[in-house]
């Protein structure tokens, strides 16, 4: 249940670039955690984000980047369970992110350093959803079909004890 976060310059992807990126890497990216064709309830859990920034909203060695025709710095952040991923399984996550992305660079050919991936891997007890932690076994059970969440009761949430002064 990877959640894809892609940060980039405002103007570097347009609507068009960025449906045909979101549909690729979402399903992309989830074979690849789920080792294979992953269960259609897994494309549920699995979502995208674009966070675009502005001019003076990034800089590079401490100089401002104009974001006027800028295809790049691109970072994709993949944020997956800990322990679903192995070696192979990662490389095959940061060259999909470069053959989804790469090609929607409108003004030639991007640079290497001009998109880069983190695969942050989260540890267990980490997630939550619906006011709940999610273990990864609850988000195998879920991805599958075999888990439904409920929210929980209202009043259910307790406030961190005070500390004695």
């Amino acid at each position: 249940m990877p959640s894809i976060t892609i940060r980039s310059p405002r103007e570097a992807l347009d609507r068009a670039a960025r449906a045909q990126i979101a549909a690729t890497l979402t399903r992309r990216v989830m074979d690849i955690e789920a080792g294979g064709s992953a269960h259609p309830a897994a494309l549920d859990i699995t979502w995208l984000m674009f966070d675009d920034w502005a001019e003076g909203g990034v800089t590079i060695a401490g100089e401002f980047i104009s974001t006027a025709n800028s295809f790049g710095p691109i970072l994709v952040q993949i944020g997956v369970p800990k322990g679903s991923l192995d070696d192979a399984k990662r490389e095959a996550i940061a060259a999909t992110v470069w053959e989804t992305i790469a090609p929607h660079k409108r003004d030639g050919t991007p640079q290497p350093l001009d998109i880069w991936s983190q695969i942050q891997e989260i540890d267990e007890g980490n997630w939550a959803a619906g006011g709940q932690v999610v273990r990864l076994r609850d988000i195998v059970q879920i991805a599958t079909g075999r888990l439904i969440l409920h929210p929980p009761a209202t009043g259910t949430a307790s406030a961190p004890a005070e500390s004695a002064s």
